[in-house]
């Protein structure tokens, strides 16, 4: 079954933790379920898939195209900052790539 990665939209997005569910619905009743979730915040919950079977993990890429997608159609009024990609590639670069760029 797929796994699920669960946040809790306050100030901030909180990650609660990962469900595993066959669908959408059934992780949010899960995520309910598993967190606790008072049924003021039920409508704060958001999940995101993050893997179609137990052991298969979706590329840091995939991750971040899922996780846009779910924020702008949760909050179409806001605009992302795509230059989180840019830094999300930079941090994640090989440290023999950084020593040749001076950058150690």
């Amino acid at each position: 079954m797929p796994r699920w990665s669960v946040d809790i939209i306050r100030h901030r997005a909180e990650h609660l933790g990962t469900v595993v569910a066959a669908n959408e619905k059934e992780a949010i009743k899960t995520a309910i379920a598993t967190y606790q979730i008072e049924p003021s915040r039920i409508n704060r919950i958001t999940v995101r898939k993050i893997s179609d079977k137990d052991g298969d993990e979706a590329s840091p890429r995939e991750v971040l195209e899922l996780v846009r997608k779910q924020f702008l159609k949760a909050r179409p009024d806001i605009r992302l900052n795509i230059s989180l990609e840019k830094k999300y590639e930079e941090a994640h670069e090989s440290p023999s790539n950084n020593h040749e760029q001076g950058r150690c």
